[in-house]
C-alpha cells in the first residue's frame, strides 16, 4: 500500500497557516520553538488585523497540538472574512487541520470504536459501516486487509457530499452540510457521450503503475498514483495525463487524491457539476 498524505500536525502546516495569514516568519519560528512562551509581535501585510491575529492563534495551538481548538479558529477565520482574498487557501488549509482530526486521538463527530463480532474482510467490514477501507488501514495502523474477532477499530462516519466544479476549478467535500475540505481541480476531459453536469458515485479504486491500472492484490500494488473510478464510464478521479497520454476524467494531485481516497468509501457519492449555464 502506497503513502498516504496524512500529516497529524507538522510544522510546515503551521507556517503554511501563517504565510497564509502574511504573518511574519519570525512570529512562527518564534512560536513553535519558545514551547509554552506567548510571543506577542505579529506582523501583517495587509490583512486585517483581526484575521492576522485568529490565524496567528490557530499556529499557536497546531504548535500546542491542540487541533480542535485550531480547527475552530480557522473555521472562525472563513465564516468572518468571507471577501478576504486569502480565503480560498485558508480553507485549503481548514481541510487539511480537518483530515488530519480523522487520525488523532480527539473525540470529533463522526469518529466511534468498534468491535468486531467475528473474523473477516476489512474492504465488507468498511463498507457496512459506512467508511472506507483506507481509514481503517491508516487510522488503526494495519497492513492486512481482515480483521480478528474482538478486535477494537477507530472508525469514521464517511458521510460526505463531493462536488466537482470544473469553473471554479475545485473539488469542495463537505458534511452535513458544511464545509470540510476542497482540492484545485487541475483539469478535466470528459468521455464521448458525458455532459455536465451528472451525479455519480464510487464503482472502485485503482493505481496506476507505468501507465497501467494495478488492482488491490496485485504484486505493483501499493507503488503507483491512486485514482477512483466513478460509475459512469471514462469518469475518472486521477493524476493529469503525461506526456502521450490520453486520458479521459478530471485531474487532481496525486495527494489529494490519496486524500479523497480516504474519504470516499465504496458507492460514495460525487456530483460534477457546472456547465448548462453554469451551476453553483
Amino acid at each position: 500500500m502506497g503513502s498516504f498524505r496524512v500529516s497529524v500536525f507538522s510544522p510546515v502546516l503551521v507556517l503554511a497557516i501563517v504565510a497564509c495569514a502574511g504573518v511574519s516568519a519570525w512570529y512562527i519560528t518564534q512560536a513553535y520553538q519558545s514551547g509554552t512562551q506567548e510571543v506577542e509581535e505579529v506582523e501583517s501585510t495587509g490583512l486585517p488585523e483581526p484575521l492576522a491575529d485568529i490565524l496567528a492563534a490557530a499556529a499557536v495551538y497546531m504548535r500546542d497540538n491542540r487541533m480542535v481548538a485550531a480547527r475552530d479558529l480557522l473555521v472562525h477565520a472563513v465564516q468572518s472574512f468571507p471577501d478576504d482574498p486569502s480565503r480560498a487557501e485558508i480553507r485549503r488549509l481548514l481541510g487539511r487541520v480537518n483530515v488530519d482530526l480523522l487520525f488523532t486521538d480527539d473525540a470529533i463527530e463522526g469518529k466511534s470504536i468498534h468491535r468486531a463480532e467475528e473474523p473477516g474482510g476489512l474492504a465488507e467490514l468498511a463498507e457496512r459501516l459506512g467508511t472506507s477501507t483506507e481509514y481503517l488501514l491508516l487510522a488503526n495502523g494495519k497492513s492486512v486487509l481482515a480483521v480478528e474477532g474482538d478486535e477494537e477499530l477507530q472508525v469514521y462516519s464517511m458521510q460526505f457530499s463531493v462536488t466537482v466544479s470544473p469553473e471554479e476549478k475545485e473539488v469542495v467535500v463537505e458534511r452535513n452540510g458544511e464545509f470540510f475540505a476542497s482540492y484545485p481541480l487541475l483539469g478535466m476531459k470528459l468521455p464521448r457521450g458525458v455532459s455536465l453536469p451528472f451525479p455519480s458515485e464510487v464503482r472502485s479504486k485503482f493505481e496506476l503503475v507505468g501507465g497501467r491500472r494495478v488492482n488491490p492484490g496485485d504484486p505493483d500494488s501499493g507503488k503507483g498514483v491512486r485514482c477512483i473510478e466513478m460509475s459512469h464510464y471514462g469518469v475518472v478521479l486521477r493524476p493529469p495525463p503525461g506526456e502521450g497520454e490520453d486520458a479521459t476524467g478530471f485531474f487532481l494531485e496525486p495527494g489529494d487524491l490519496d486524500e479523497l481516497s480516504i474519504l470516499l468509501g465504496k458507492n460514495g457519492k460525487v456530483r460534477f457539476g457546472n456547465p448548462v449555464g453554469a451551476d453553483s
